[in-house]
């Protein structure tokens, strides 16, 4: 999006490897398939946020238009506002499946990955000026990075509980879905077993850019290939 706009942006490091944004119902719905959406609503953070383009995808993908469909923009408020049957569907993520099924509610859950927009996800950007005149602690921000990553990868229980501790006291009380959010993120998301950390797949950015494009999120396509580098990645 922002090479679209012509922005100096890099990326320099590609955690993410596993799209899992999705639209998720209740299964007691009578919404059992993409289609079922039309005349219905979503409620997802804002307009143009990942779970919005996800969902998005998943019904265009669906050969659905979805302009068919009602996207509600409520921020935060995603699982009051399926419990509270303000909305047919959420467009969420991870997170928003353990609550609900903490909750008790059994749910549906349909992932972009499986509707042909598996995006490229989360990545360590960098403008191209400090990749200039600052190379060496992009390189060193890069590896601490990574070696954070690979820690808390190893010893999960202990980057939980330095996440509660120090960034967010209140999840105490849902340590055991922070928890099983982080295995899930490691496993599903990050991959390490499947993908080097850090690594890049252009094909995954050559999809991820059409189908932007396609969903007229951006108005021009520009060189994948110089949306990202790999030369910072530790050998």
């Amino acid at each position: 999006m922002a090479k679209s706009k012509d922005l100096p942006i890099v990326a320099v490091y590609q955690n993410e490897h596993s799209d899992l944004f999705s639209v998720i119902t209740k299964k007691d719905s009578v919404i059992t398939k993409p289609a079922d959406l039309i005349g219905k609503s979503i409620a997802m953070p804002g307009p143009g946020s990942p779970p919005d383009i996800a969902a998005k995808a998943i019904l265009k993908n669906s050969g659905v238009d979805y302009n068919d469909v009602n996207f509600v923009p409520v921020g935060s408020a995603l699982i009051p506002a399926l419990l509270k049957g303000e909305a047919d569907a959420i467009a969420g993520y991870i997170i928003h499946e353990l609550i609900l099924e903490g909750e008790g509610v059994d749910i549906n859950v349909w992932y972009a990955k499986d509707y042909n927009a598996n995006f490229a996800g989360c990545s360590i950007m960098a403008n191209e000026k400090m990749l200039k005149e600052n190379p060496e602690l992009v390189k060193k921000f890069v590896r601490a990075t990574d070696k954070g990553f690979r820690y808390a990868m190893d010893n999960p229980k202990k980057a939980v509980d330095a996440y509660i501790k120090i960034f967010n006291p209140d999840a105490e009380k849902f340590r055991g879905i922070e928890l099983e959010y982080w295995k899930r993120l490691t496993n599903e998301v990050y991959q390490p077993d499947k993908y080097p950390l850090g690594q890049f797949n252009k094909d995954q950015w050559i999809m991820t850019q059409d189908t932007l494009f396609d969903l007229g999120i951006i108005d021009k396509k520009t060189d994948v290939s110089k949306m990202y580098t790999d030369k910072f990645l530790p050998k």
